[in-house]
């Protein structure tokens, strides 16, 4: 189905995603969307941008180069992200914290649509939390709930 044919019916009020990243996908997926690229996770970002119903929010696990690559593609999606949508937190993540299966840098980005949420009722800054742990994190030194605190 392509992004342009999502209607009401098809959109959510929460979306929670960990979506696959690092993906390279084929050019009859690219032409479904209204920014083309061959990221999966930029693919994913825009299907859920263009699935939330007003008043939604949304969490999404996105790598680090979602938010510094700085091809167009990624800079029209972010572009729409900022101006369209509220986002009101990045969460960094230290590498290693998808071990064994991935030691990718991400970020959690927390958003809405058609909100004035809580954190953006006063102002329209951004909040940017940085998850450092004590620690490098292996397979057997994964992140912990305490890390949090």
């Amino acid at each position: 189905k392509k992004i342009t044919d999502i209607t009401e019916s098809d959109k959510y009020e929460v979306i929670l995603a960990n979506p696959p990243f690092g993906g390279k996908e084929k050019e009859q997926i690219q032409n479904n969307f209204t920014v083309v690229s061959n990221a999966t996770e930029l693919l994913f970002l825009q299907h859920i941008l263009k699935s939330l119903r007003n008043n939604a929010r949304c969490a999404i696990i996105v790598p680090e180069g979602v938010l510094f690559q700085n091809s167009n593609a990624f800079v029209s999606v972010k572009a729409d992200l900022v101006q369209n949508y509220n986002l009101e937190c990045v969460l960094s993540l230290p590498s290693g914290v998808f071990l064994p299966y991935s030691a990718v840098k991400t970020n959690v980005l927390f958003f809405s649509k058609g909100l004035n949420s809580i954190l953006k009722a006063n102002d329209d800054k951004v909040y940017y939390y940085e998850l450092i742990p004590p620690y490098k994190l292996t397979k057997k030194k994964p992140l912990e709930y305490a890390h949090f605190k």
